[in-house]
């Protein structure tokens, strides 16, 4: 599952007091000396360590529990030797007193991603973000397994950085250590040190970090999209996130994020699985979960009907043109054979269009199909070859007046291979069946059914025309009908028109009954919806006390019963 997580500090212990740089470099790339870890004050003064994880911070209970570094990167001065511990103890030495020796950025990195790719979105940020062009700053890649859920990985990157601005003078001559980090003076610029960027100043702290996390995110969606995979990550609000959906006619995206944001719990309370706050908050994400599941299968479920409807629609227009022009009402003007060859056109163009026009079940399938890897691919096309022997063969026996034992023989031989290719092929539909591949089969699908949206409007549009050209044609048969002479047509020939007309009629009918049986079939009432919803949300408990309140209702219908054949 994509992750969002973008935070910036600065070194404030949580009793306000500075954490020294140098110590913040080594906790962070676990480097130099780490000891009396469950001392809060010295994790913080240790942090340099901690993300190079070295020293004690590479020791193996200690990355069993928090990860270990998987990657390292820098940009630092010529004197600092490749060191971000030694550049930051010079900020906490040769700085001003009180003043901001470091400040960190932590972002949450992908585990739908390789390290490489991982990698590829810090430096797009480092190299193409503003703030990162002109600075110092060492970086390191954690992987460590996450609290909560012990299947997933929580990767995620720390980066170190100095206010001090490279000037044009820095990039020329190096300064030396102790004049980098004076004090900047706009009069003597050659005595002060380095200017420092404001960027994240109080003034425009709030501004210049959501522009930095909308950053974060459009890089990280746009590796996604580079490697086809279908997650992304937004930095907004879940308010807003549904606003926009509902502008974009999502609803049921919209109906996803109509939630409550969890609440952060923090390292130390998340690590304890038999607190209660814990608990609840697991709860909470698998009935979340569950209502997703539900959301998507009701969405699944109405493209299905909403793709019957229009099917039949479309079947509908086509038989109805067959009908009128066939119908023989001994005209012959010109402009009902102009319509004729018109409605003959359209049905054609009807019934090619429809071809090119996916719907969401065949939507499924392609999505499926392009998710699979060669082999698969390769299972798959013979499985399809197979069944299309299949169903010729099965079609030349049914029309055959004498089967061959040849036919029936092949015939077997074919479902034999079919049965073999299923088999091979159950590995491919169960993992099709874990909910990860599920979700990116039905974003594939609805990715594909919005590229074919053109055909399905152009479909619709021939539909149209094939419906407004029928029933032109009808109202003409009819009104040339009514003007003729009163003997041009004898008893006979009209009782014909009329039990055509009659046949029509009962066809539309029947017709209407059973597309009406058929949806009814599939409609779920607003009360067993009700029903359905309070099962999951309270774990199938409302289920049980419906039955065992109607047991309590047939104990008592059976006590009344005797009790009145006693009476009697």
């Amino acid at each position: 599952m994509a992750f969002y997580h973008c935070s910036i500090k600065t070194p404030k212990s949580r009793d306000g007091k500075f954490v020294p740089g140098q110590k913040h470099a080594d906790y962070i790339n676990r480097e130099g000396e780490y000891k009396n870890y469950d001392d809060k004050t010295e994790i913080a003064a240790a942090h340099a360590q901690y993300i190079n994880r070295q020293n004690d911070f590479a020791k193996e209970n200690f990355v069993k529990k928090h990860g270990q570094c998987v990657y390292k990167a820098n940009r630092l001065p010529k004197w600092a030797d490749g060191s971000a511990s030694k550049f930051f103890l010079a900020a906490d030495i040769h700085g001003r007193r009180n003043s901001l020796s470091y400040r960190e950025f932590e972002i949450a990195l992908q585990e739908e991603l390789t390290l490489e790719q991982n990698i590829e979105i810090v430096n797009t940020i480092l190299n193409k973000y503003k703030y990162f062009q002109d600075k110092y700053y060492a970086l390191a890649i954690h992987d460590k397994q996450a609290t909560l859920d012990s299947g997933k990985k929580q990767i995620h990157c720390h980066i170190m950085v100095s206010d001090k601005i490279i000037d044009d003078r820095e990039h020329t001559n190096e300064r030396p250590a102790e004049q980098f980090f004076k004090t900047y003076c706009p009069v003597n610029t050659e005595n002060g040190g380095a200017k420092v960027d404001r960027h994240f100043s109080k003034d425009s702290f709030g501004k210049n970090v959501t522009a930095f996390r909308k950053f974060y995110c459009d890089v990280t969606n746009a590796v996604f999209k580079k490697y086809g995979i279908d997650k992304s990550i937004d930095y907004r609000s879940l308010k807003m996130q549904r606003e926009e959906a509902l502008r974009q006619g999502d609803y049921v995206k919209a109906e996803i994020l109509n939630r409550e944001p969890e609440k952060y719990l923090g390292p130390i309370v998340s690590g304890d699985k038999n607190n209660p706050v814990v608990q609840n908050l697991l709860e909470c994400r698998k009935l979340r979960s569950e209502r997703e599941n539900l959301i998507q299968a009701a969405n699944e479920q109405e493209k299905i009907l909403k793709d019957a409807q229009f099917i039949s629609k479309i079947n509908k227009s086509v038989n109805e043109a067959d009908n009128i022009i066939r119908k023989d009402y001994s005209i012959k003007s010109a402009q009902i054979v102009t319509l004729k060859n018109s409605i003959l056109f359209l049905t054609n163009q009807v019934t090619e269009a429809r071809k090119n026009v996916l719907t969401y079940d065949a939507a499924k399938k392609l999505a499926k199909y392009n998710l699979m890897n060669k082999d698969e691919k390769t299972l798959m096309n013979k499985l399809y070859t197979l069944q299309k022997q299949e169903r010729e063969l099965q079609f030349e026996i049914k029309n055959t007046e004498n089967t061959t034992n040849e036919l029936s023989a092949k015939l077997e031989t074919i479902q034999k291979c079919i049965s073999g290719l299923k088999v091979q092929l159950r590995p491919v539909n169960k993992k099709f069946n874990e909910t990860y591949w599920k979700s990116k089969i039905t974003k594939n699908a609805n990715w594909l059914l919005k590229e074919n949206a053109p055909f399905r409007d152009k479909l619709e549009l021939l539909q149209q025309n094939l419906d407004e050209q029928t029933a032109k044609f009808r109202e003409l048969t009819v009104a040339n009908i009514k003007n003729l002479h009163k003997e041009a047509y004898s008893a006979k020939e009209v009782k014909s028109v009329l039990d055509n007309l009659i046949i029509n009629v009962k066809n539309s009918i029947a017709y209407k009954e059973q597309e009406y049986k058929s949806l009814l079939s599939r409609v779920v009432s607003p009360a067993r919806a009700r029903e359905m919803a309070l099962d999951v949300f309270t774990n199938h408990q409302f289920k049980e006390l419906r039955q065992t309140k109607k047991r309590n209702s047939e104990r008592k219908s059976s006590s009344g019963k005797r009790c009145t054949a006693d009476f009697n």
